[in-house]
């Protein structure tokens, strides 16, 4: 089964086109949380969760007994799905994570602080992220538990957020972050490479969580609540 096919099973979603649709709010938010400075909190999140959008939608067809028939679609759709988080993943590391640090060099009178948050919460969130669609669909309880690490992270960050954002008219800044230690550039630079591998690594991560899971049957509480519609 070739990615192109892959990539059609999305016309045997319920309401395909309403969903083929959403990635466009995805996008605009990453788009927008590269000038506000919330996204120096939830950009990486936002981003990892659009990176997987199509493989975690695509992956409802597999709860199909039609579907899971097919050895053609059997063989190869771990690789598949692979291949295709693989060019998202890098695709929204380049066009958002990287340009939110830019614009953060840019506009920030301190930046490194801003720019350790953006990195660490990308890194924390896209292994995060993978990790649970991998096992999601097969062990609900498992991957909402991992789903929920990053979501917690980020909520655990508001507060100090809001805090340190008053005190740096809107942005965050090194002042009232003095329980940090002072950031250089070189650990930005080390962060930002860690970033670029995490990238790369996280769907070779997704690979091999599910090749270990590739016999482990879809969660029957999942595929019970499914419309299945066409499929």
């Amino acid at each position: 089964m070739k990615i192109k096919e892959t990539v059609g099973l999305v016309k045997y979603l319920y309401q395909y086109k309403a969903i083929v649709l959403l990635p466009l709010i995805f996008i605009m938010n990453c788009l927008m949380y590269i000038f506000m400075p919330v996204g120096v909190m939830i950009q990486g999140l936002i981003v990892s969760i659009s990176s997987v959008y199509f493989v975690n939608v695509i992956s409802q067809v597999y709860a199909s007994d039609m579907v899971q028939s097919s050895e053609k679609v059997k063989k190869n759709y771990i690789k598949n799905h692979t291949v295709m988080l693989l060019i998202s993943n890098v695709i929204h590391f380049i066009l958002f994570i990287v340009p939110s640090v830019i614009f953060i060099f840019l506009t920030y009178e301190t930046p490194n602080v801003a720019v350790s948050f953006v990195l660490l919460n990308f890194i924390v969130s896209n292994i995060g992220i993978y990790i649970s669609v991998s096992v999601i669909y097969k062990k609900q309880v498992l991957g909402i538990l991992i789903l929920a690490l990053p979501l917690l992270i980020f909520g655990l960050q508001m507060p100090l957020y809001f805090t340190n954002a008053i005190k740096n008219h809107g942005k965050i800044g090194a002042e009232g972050l003095s329980f940090l230690p002072e950031i250089q550039m070189w650990m930005i630079v080390g962060l930002l490479i860690v970033a670029g591998v995490v990238c790369i690594i996280s769907p070779f991560i997704y690979y091999g969580i599910s090749k270990l899971m590739k016999n482990v049957p879809m969660s029957k509480s999942y595929t019970d609540r499914l419309p299945w519609g066409k499929v």
